[in-house]
């Protein structure tokens, strides 16, 4: 399986940016997918999306867990306050899930251009089942692609797609 972040950049009502981002599945992921449907563990009632800083935590990997992602300091309550906002995913068609687009508005961006001592970020997303802590599943992640300058009061959406 492959998921696909994808993003939208708005500035005064104009879409100026549109990427998206391919990831795969972490492991403590795809370990509860096995778990729901060979063991029939609880499911998961609902998935969260949030934006991260790419450039804030040391980078992880497969193994690495939704604990280690939020002691990392990827989460970034300083441009995204409004924290994770609740993905709902439309049922499986073609062998792919996707959503909704959400939107978050930017808070204290960097000025711009950024000063010499300042760097734009490097957008990236998670999805995970919790919408506050660390003690959920992290289904995937990403740091994102190229650095992004953004200013306060843009709006940036984030969807997430999965198929095979």
């Amino acid at each position: 399986m492959q998921g696909i972040f994808k993003f939208e950049h708005w500035r005064a009502g104009k879409l100026i940016g549109q990427w998206s981002v391919s990831n795969q599945i972490k492991y403590e992921g795809m370990e509860d997918a096995l778990d729901v449907v060979f063991v029939n563990a609880t499911q998961s009632a609902s998935w969260y999306l949030n934006f991260v800083d790419g450039q804030a935590g040391t980078p992880i990997g497969l193994t690495e867990t939704l604990a280690t992602l939020v002691a990392s300091g990827f989460e970034d309550p300083t441009h995204f306050p409004a924290g994770r906002q609740l993905w709902t995913p439309t049922a499986a068609s073609g062998r792919m899930i996707t959503g909704t687009m959400l939107f978050w508005t930017v808070a204290n961006a960097p000025p711009s251009p950024p000063a010499p001592s300042q760097t734009s970020l490097t957008i990236g997303a998670f999805l995970c089942n919790v919408s506050t802590g660390s003690s959920g599943v992290l289904w995937s992640f990403t740091g994102g692609g190229a650095p992004t300058q953004i200013d306060t009061g843009d709006i940036l959406g984030v969807n997430y797609e999965l198929s095979n």
